[in-house]
Order: structure tokens, then C-alpha cells, then sequence
């Protein structure tokens, strides 16, 4: 996949950036994973969305390979991740987080 194909949300102004809410997706693409040609290998790419904010990014929870949608690879906690390797990138219908995000929610695993 070409980076040029999605926004970096360090590209973004800080107007922007204060838009993005719980259950903004993204994609996660650490910086080593994308060669000279812009290119990213798409094995190091995980998808997932936004459940709050923190001082040098996001803390997100991730999907299971293959199962975007359907499982979620972080399940006892978001994890925070660097806003330089977040790309916005929707991968699965926004109803399917809203249910996810609901379901965390009651369960009191994460409070915003």
C-alpha cells in the first residue's frame, strides 16, 4: 500500500486534530515498516480506532488480523500509540465500533 493512498494524522492542523473523537479509525503503521519508495508493507499495518487522547497521541485498541470488525486483539486495555504512526484509515462499518465502544463502555474497561 502506497502512504501517499492515506492521511497521516501528523499531517492534520490542530483544528482538525481536536475533531478526532472516540471511535475515529486509523491505521497503525510504524515508521520502520515504510520503505524509501513511500510503500508499506502491509503485514506491519493493524487497524483499529481512537478511545481517547494522550499527551504524544492516541489510546487505541486494535483488531485481530483478518478479523477487523469482529475480535479485537487489545481487549484488557488501549494502548497508546504515537501520533506519527497513525494514519486515518476506515476499515469497517462505524455502527461495528459504535457496538464495540458500547459494549467497553458498560463493561467499565475504559472511561473517557
Amino acid at each position: 500500500m502506497n502512504v501517499m493512498q492515506m492521511q497521516k494524522l501528523s499531517s492534520l492542523s490542530q483544528e482538525q486534530l481536536s475533531k478526532i473523537e472516540t471511535g475515529y479509525q486509523i491505521a497503525y503503521v510504524p515508521g520502520h515498516a515504510i520503505d524509501e519508495f513511500n510503500i508499506i508493507e502491509d503485514s506491519y499495518i493493524e487497524y483499529g480506532f481512537v478511545t481517547s487522547k494522550s499527551c504524544s497521541g492516541y489510546f487505541c485498541r486494535y483488531w485481530i488480523k483478518g478479523k477487523e470488525g469482529i475480535k479485537l486483539r487489545t481487549t484488557a486495555n488501549s494502548e497508546s500509540t504515537n501520533l506519527y504512526d497513525l494514519f486515518k484509515y476506515e476499515k469497517v462499518d462505524q455502527d461495528i465500533i459504535n457496538k464495540f465502544l458500547k459494549k467497553i463502555l458498560v463493561n467499565n474497561v475504559i472511561k473517557i
